[in-house]
C-alpha cells in the first residue's frame, strides 16, 4: 500500500479516501472507531473485529 499524507482541518478533521473507505466497508451515514496505540491511531467500521 502507498502512504499518502492528509491534511488534518483546523476542526481537526480528516477525510478518508474513498478507495480505502470502500476497502473497508465505509459508507455515509456509517459509524467509525478510533483507537490509539503506542502513538499510532487506527480507524475501522463499528462493529468491525
Amino acid at each position: 500500500m502507498t502512504l499518502k499524507q492528509y491534511q488534518v482541518t483546523k476542526k481537526l478533521q480528516v477525510t478518508i479516501p474513498k478507495k480505502l473507505a470502500e476497502k473497508a466497508g465505509i459508507e455515509p451515514g456509517d459509524s467509525v472507531v478510533f483507537d490509539e496505540a503506542d502513538g499510532e491511531i487506527t480507524l475501522r467500521k463499528a462493529g468491525s473485529p
